[in-house]
């Protein structure tokens, strides 16, 4: 028997979510860091009735939240003040499927731009949903379907180097590598059409393969663990692979 979907009813839990969490930002600590919540509001207001793409659909933009940040260590220059400005934007369309494999089918953009105050310098970092098109048969690098990546259109605007902001880079989820595994990575990321030739060829097909099995399973099974039984999340120690998991005792 097919699963029920309902879909009004998941935008509606989706809508009710961010309302929730635009109350609690605004009357928390995080008011100080975020004084604006009215983009939160606009998104929640307008997920409650987007259909982007058909009746089994979702949707919402997140325009510009302003966060209002101290001036992280080891930035450069390290004469732009105590404080940056950061802005966040998050565009998403959806299904409406607790259980889907792939909520956000359509498209997810997450746009992280840090500036100065005044913005004169700036960095940037995007998560992007990878929407398979044309140009996946193109000779470029490895491209997940889900992946974070430094730079983006934003840093596209900058005309003089000079007003590039380099901050410590947000500490992104990857699993481990040995050297085999890390040498792929390189190929993959800045050296493509060989990294595609390479993987044609069984012998480095069954090297990498072997690497990533003895190494990336049981890091992939330790943060499926989470969900797991007591003994299975204590075993496999999921917080210390995955800090952003809440303890479950």
């Amino acid at each position: 028997m097919a699963r029920k979907i309902e879909p009004k009813k998941y935008r509606k839990a989706r809508s009710n979510e961010l309302r929730q969490f635009a109350r609690l930002l605004s009357t928390s600590q995080a008011i100080k860091v975020i004084p604006d919540i009215s983009p939160l509001e606009s998104a929640a207001a307008k997920c409650i009735n987007n259909t982007p793409k058909g009746q089994n659909s979702y949707g919402y933009n997140l325009e510009q939240l302003l966060f209002q940040i101290e001036t992280p260590r080891h930035t450069l220059p390290n004469d732009v003040g105590k404080y940056l400005n950061l802005e966040l934007s998050v565009a998403l369309q959806g299904v409406c499927d607790p259980e889907s494999d792939d909520p956000f089918k359509y498209e997810l953009s997450v746009n992280i731009e840090v500036m100065t105050i005044p913005p004169k310098k700036r960095c940037a970092w995007h998560l992007d949903r990878h929407i398979l098109g044309e140009e996946d048969n193109e000779a470029y690098g490895v491209h997940p379907l889900y992946h974070f990546q430094y730079g983006g259109h934003q840093m596209e605007e900058i005309k003089n180097l000079g007003d590039v902001l380099l901050l410590e880079t947000p500490r992104l989820l990857h699993p481990p590598m040995d050297a085999i595994l890390a040498i792929d990575f390189v190929l993959s990321n800045f050296a493509g059409t060989i990294w595609k030739t390479l993987r044609e060829d069984g012998t480095y097909r069954r090297i990498v393969e072997e690497a990533q099995e003895r190494f990336w399973l049981p890091y992939f099974k330790s943060i499926v663990a989470h969900w797991g039984t007591p003994d299975e999340r204590q075993d496999r120690n999921t917080q210390l692979i995955l800090p952003h998991f809440f303890d479950k005792g």
